[in-house]
């Protein structure tokens, strides 16, 4: 993607962002623009003005203010306007900026919610996505800013330029080439400095890796009962260590080219000057008021070919990592071609001569695996650690696509149903269940969230999954905030929570429910509460798949396949 291409797309996206502020925002570049000339031009008629009076000013004080009165009231006039387009630029800024990060915000997550999980399992994919997603709200607005600033800096130094063309044409031509080798050493240092960053993606994935080991609480047992707290600071500080030599040289190689750039900008720019003051002090040259505003004026462009340089290295650089956002975003998920509906009354969910492995694994995580399970069935699927059980569980959850072979439903392939309608027939209990910081009623309202929420559904399911009694009992029963992260929040035990897991699967209406080790972290009583309710589904018609390595839990199935190093 070239970089005009990539500037576009974030114009695009300021615009989309909001119209009306981005029109605004235009406008005030405009004012802006020219502010400065207007302002150099009073001045240089107050000095005159000023000049005039002087004699004046030695006899009355009041009367050679009187004389410079108009002259010092369009020059604090302009000055006013000047400060206040300034604030009313940052405010409409500050304001565009906040909708373009929403904007982005909402894209990226919608964007990474498209993506299938099979995509995120790759290593390459999260290293991308994190290039791509670290800072991703703000890259769009500096991109935005940086052009603003650009457009008004090209638009001060040329209504500049013609003003110095009238001294000298070539003038403007001299101011211009004071800043081009900065603008070129900057360029080739923003360059270098993307190519680092891209170089220590996955050293900053490290480092928030060790960081949150460190920091978050989940890791906090362990992390003092073993000791090992020091293992994760030495390798946190090693990590950072190597990232930051390697940018310390960088950047002592940038400045020093910049140094460089700087003495030749220097040289062009007092040669700028002295062929100003060669030129105004000549017996016609004109007025010390106008040889004050052009030498201003020549300064004043510097300072505007300076800006024009800074923000076209914001741009260059910006769009060397928004690139990474815009292919990010333009990535195709799957969904667009899984457009089959979920066939309504199926009899059988078929697994055929499966084959799957996992991005950057040498070995198969299932191997050769064909079974059929029909519609009301209770089938147990055993196995020790790593025989793929938990992978099979995902596949027939439609969220892993077989290598080779297939999974479908009456001879409708899974990985052609759309994921609303998967989601709408399956659910199911992870081994990995999650933990979600929000009110207890919308924990269990995950379960069928396409759905407006049904209270008595709710407590029905949670009755079922025996913790209803336990939610009624908090502080705002079904309305209590829970996960213990944030203040006021109620914190479960693995089991409670894997019981809540068990309640937002009930709550779904779904035909097929796949329960993986959706007992271990029960007790025998709870345990045989969750036996009771599979025994319920199996009566109202449903299909349930138990992965368990326990063989209780197993005992109320109809049959038992059993995995063996991915196959069965």
């Amino acid at each position: 993607m070239k970089t005009a291409s990539v500037i576009a797309r974030s114009l695009s996206l300021v615009w989309q962002s909001s119209p009306r502020l981005t029109l605004l925002m235009g406008l005030c570049v405009i004012v802006r623009a020219v502010l400065p000339l207007v302002v150099l031009y009073t001045m240089g008629v107050l000095v005159d003005a000023t000049l005039d009076a002087y004699p004046t000013f030695k006899a009355s004080l009041p009367d050679g203010l009187t004389l410079i009165a108009k002259s010092l009231a369009m020059f604090g006039v302009t000055m006013f306007a000047n400060y206040a387009m300034r604030s009313l630029s940052d405010l409409l800024s500050g304001e565009l900026g906040e909708k373009i990060r929403a904007n982005v915000a909402r894209r990226t997550h919608a964007q990474m919610s498209r993506l299938s999980y099979q995509t995120m399992q790759s290593p390459m994919f999260q290293t991308e996505a994190f290039r791509a997603i670290s800072g991703s709200t703000e890259r769009p607005v500096r991109i935005f800013l940086s052009a603003i600033g650009l457009v008004q800096s090209v638009l001060t130094f040329c209504i500049l330029g013609v003003w110095m063309c009238g001294v000298a044409w070539w003038l403007p031509l001299l101011a211009m080439m004071a800043g081009a080798p900065t603008l070129a050493s900057r360029i080739v240092a923003s360059r270098r400095s993307f190519e680092l960053r891209k170089a220590q993606t996955v050293g900053e994935r490290k480092l928030l890796y060790y960081n949150r080991v460190l920091t978050n609480h989940i890791y906090a047992p362990e992390i003092r009962l073993f000791g090992i707290a020091r293992f994760f600071e030495t390798a946190f500080d090693n990590v950072r260590r190597r990232l930051a030599d390697t940018r310390k040289e960088q950047n002592r190689r940038s400045a020093t080219t910049e140094v460089l750039a700087s003495a030749v900008s220097t040289v062009v720019m007092l040669a700028v000057f002295v062929s100003v003051i060669i030129l105004l002090s000549t017996d016609d040259g004109g007025s010390i008021g106008q040889l004050a505003m052009c030498l201003m004026t020549v300064r004043r462009a510097d300072s505007a070919v300076s800006d024009a340089a800074q923000r076209t290295v914001g741009l260059h650089s910006q769009s060397l990592y928004v690139r990474s956002l815009m292919e990010f975003l333009a990535m195709k998920g799957d969904s667009e071609n899984r457009t089959k509906r979920f066939p309504s009354t199926f009899n059988a969910l078929n697994v055929s001569n499966v084959c799957f492995s996992y991005p950057e694994s040498g070995r198969h995580a299932l191997s050769g695996v064909s079974m059929s399970i029909c519609r009301g069935e209770v089938v147990g699927i055993a196995g020790s650690n790593g025989s793929g059980k938990s992978t099979l569980a995902m596949m027939l959850c439609g969220l892993l696509r077989p290598d080779s072979g297939s999974v479908d439903i009456d001879g409708v392939s899974l990985a052609d149903i759309s994921p609303d309608e998967i989601s709408a027939h399956v659910t199911a209990v992870f081994q990995d269940f999650r933990i979600y910081c929000a009110k207890a009623r919308e924990n269990i309202h995950f379960g069928n969230f396409a759905s407006q929420p049904d209270d008595d559904r709710m407590r029905g399911a949670a009755r079922q999954a025996d913790i209803d009694a336990l939610l009624a009992s908090l502080p705002d029963g079904y309305a209590t905030e829970l996960g213990g992260e944030f203040p006021g929040s109620e914190m479960f035990s693995r089991g409670e929570w894997q019981r809540l897991a068990m309640a937002r699967a009930l709550y779904s209406r779904a035909d097929i429910f796949i329960l993986d080790e959706a007992a271990s972290a029960l007790d025998p009583s709870a345990r045989r509460v969750m036996h009771d309710t599979i025994r319920r589904l199996r009566k109202e018609g449903k299909t349930v798949i138990l992965i368990s390595h326990s063989a209780e839990t197993l005992s109320v199935a109809d049959r038992v396949y059993r995995l063996v190093g991915g196959r069965l």
